[in-house]
């Protein structure tokens, strides 16, 4: 194995527009198994329902529904209900468009230290990647990534540039930190990606110029950038008297939530290891070859990919519950530092080609397998559909209340939600208790009061089940209604009960 010793080479726009054609076809060819699928994840779901009550019922995100997310990724699925039809395929196809454009940001990026077709190796990984770890459809980081990625551009162009001057460090700071600050509100964790953005061209600045003022006059501005987008959502909340309800939601309720067990978390650490482990092998390759060897610059953007690696899984690490969702943000950069080793060639063979291939196969029909299993966990168009046909009969002009069950069944029936706590899992998880600003068992029974019409819940619920609020549910569901359709989806039967008349 060699390393070239010349600096990267230089490709043309014809070569670059092929590349992101292959990348853009080979997301849509693979992310399209999912495409118009009503149920891909609780989160999205209610991603879009928030998105859509924004739009069309003119709610407030905390006020009139609430979560703990930053508004951003409200906004952004407000912003995809503009563009009309029944909104799953269109922010399904949008998010396969983040996923493409981050892609080839990846192959952008790596091609400061390999070469193209590595690059662009790895920007497909990335794409399977996603689809192993709950990012098949809208999950928050397969659209912060791309800001997270051209923030990692803006940066590299100063930083690694041998003949930067303080100008230039300024600007793309304020570029790199202006689009941190808009990736920190779709998830905050953003942030220590961003610290290490700044704190980087902070040191260049240093070696540029060392003067005390300057450095701090940098710090302040890309700081106040940074922080910009979340001081303006606050503003827009605080003019309107939702102060208060905006703070605890964005920034006091996830410190409230228990710790999770140890044993728990190891399981879930070790869970999401072993399906990345190859790509650290890579990454492991990628090191050993030497990228950085006769040639400063090469070595300059790789030590960069490295260290946000190491800044990426801080952000992973340090909020402590390791869904496994939250592993997307480092399957950035790591397939950026990991795709020199997949330009490895010996005695004329591309081994490092067949390296990348051999991972997309198993990557692929991982993929495939996961997929299948999602629908089998979480259900289908066939699964929901006649769920919500049903309350749709049953509604009339009353409330559904979904106690345990898919949040997107009140947007699939257009009904009222009779419970600031949309998303179920806030009611009715023992987890969730100390953390949403009111007690569980008694929002339960105020919603309950308000006599919705059907009730969407879950008669064998196996996991993590808030008793005090379940017993409140489960005496009202006895007294005043009937059970009127079963599902079974999983190990679990979702129920649907109609309230008695007269009751």
């Amino acid at each position: 194995m060699t390393a070239s010793a010349m600096p990267p080479r230089r490709y043309s726009r014809a070569t670059w527009a092929a590349a992101a054609l292959l990348i853009l076809l080979a997301t849509f060819a693979l992310r399209s198994i999912h495409f118009g699928n009503p149920v891909m994840h609780v989160d999205e779901d209610f991603y879009l329902l928030v998105g859509d009550r924004m739009l069309h019922w003119h709610q407030w995100p905390y006020v009139d529904i609430w979560d703990r997310k930053p508004v951003g990724i409200f906004v952004v699925y407000w912003l995809i209900r503009m563009l009309g039809g029944e909104g799953f395929l269109q922010y399904q196809i949008v998010a396969t468009l983040f996923a493409a454009a981050t892609a080839f940001c990846i192959a952008r990026i790596a091609t400061r230290f390999t070469t193209l077709g590595a690059g662009v190796w790895a920007g497909l990984i990335y794409v399977v990647a996603l689809g192993l770890y709950g990012g098949e459809g809208g999950q928050t980081p397969v659209f912060y990534n791309l800001f997270t990625a051209l923030a990692a551009m803006a940066t590299m162009r100063a930083a690694l540039d041998p003949a930067a001057t303080p100008g230039l460090i300024r600007r793309q700071g304020a570029i790199a930190m202006a689009i941190t600050g808009l990736a920190m509100q779709i998830k905050y964790n953003i942030m220590f990606e961003g610290i290490f953005f700044a704190l980087l061209l902070l040191w260049k600045g240093w070696k540029t110029d060392p003067r005390l003022a300057p450095r701090l006059i940098d710090a302040i501005l890309w700081a106040g950038l940074a922080l910009l987008p979340t001081a303006v959502a606050f503003a827009v909340y605080a003019a309107a008297g939702h102060a208060e309800i905006f703070f605890y939601s964005n920034f006091v309720s996830i410190l409230q939530r228990p710790k999770v067990d140890n044993a728990e978390l190891l399981d879930r650490l070790w869970k999401i290891f072993r399906g990345i482990a190859i790509l650290f092998v890579a990454l492991g390759l990628a090191m050993w070859k030497g990228p950085w060897r006769g040639h400063d610059a090469i070595g300059a953007a790789h030590r960069f990919a490295l260290m946000w690696v190491a800044a990426a899984i801080v952000g992973f690490l340090i909020f402590g519950t390791y869904y496994n969702h939250y592993i997307l943000p480092v399957l950035l950069p790591l397939a950026i530092g990991a795709a020199p080793a997949f330009s490895i060639r010996r005695k004329d063979f591309a081994w490092g080609a067949l390296f990348a291939f051999l991972i997309l196969a198993v990557g692929l029909v991982a993929y495939n397998v996961r997929a299948f299993k999602r629908q089998e966990r979480s259900g289908n168009a066939a699964y929901i559909r006649p769920i919500a046909r049903i309350i749709k009969a049953h509604l009339g002009k009353g409330c559904l209340y979904v106690h345990d069950g898919e949040s997107i069944l009140y947007y699939l029936t257009g009904s009222c939600i009779p419970t600031v706590w949309a998303f179920p899992n806030h009611l009715n998880t023992e987890v969730e208790a100390p953390a949403i600003g009111v007690d569980p068992a008694a929002e339960v029974a105020r919603t309950f009061a308000t006599k919705p019409t059907v009730v969407a819940t879950t008669i064998n619920r196996v996991w993590d089940v808030n008793t005090a609020s379940r017993a409140v549910a489960d005496r009202a569901l006895a007294r005043d209604y009937r059970l009127i359709y079963t599902a079974p989806i999983d190990e679990e039967l979702r129920a649907i009960y109609v309230r008695r008349p007269g009751r």
